[in-house]
């Protein structure tokens, strides 16, 4: 090789540091509990908003019908119960009191 190579690759292999690219790992972490916090408190309020003045789903449009119905979707799958919601007495009683029928498919 001839000089000018040398110091060709020398400027290219010293300087690799500045290519400091992030980890494929750092890309894909899952997100944290406080986010999907807030992901399910805007998902409640969303569907709330959605299902409002449907006449408890009687009155629904296709679209509302399809939105609600991925809302609760979406709901249902990050925001699951407890395994012992039921048989734990303590949790239980998080079930306990009056219900009212909001909207129906």
């Amino acid at each position: 090789m001839n000089r000018a190579t040398l110091i060709a690759l020398y400027a290219i292999i010293g300087h690799a540091g500045a290519f400091n690219l992030p980890s494929i790992t750092d890309i894909f972490k899952p997100p944290s509990p406080a986010a999907s916090k807030f992901t399910t408190k805007n998902d409640e309020l969303q569907l709330v908003q959605a299902i409002s003045n449907t006449g408890n789903g009687k009155d629904a449009d296709i679209e509302t019908q399809t939105r609600v119905l991925s809302i609760v979707r979406r709901l249902e799958t990050n925001a699951t119960p407890s395994p012992t919601l039921l048989s734990n007495p303590v949790e239980s009683k998080l079930l306990d009191g009056d219900w009212f029928l909001q909207y129906t498919a």
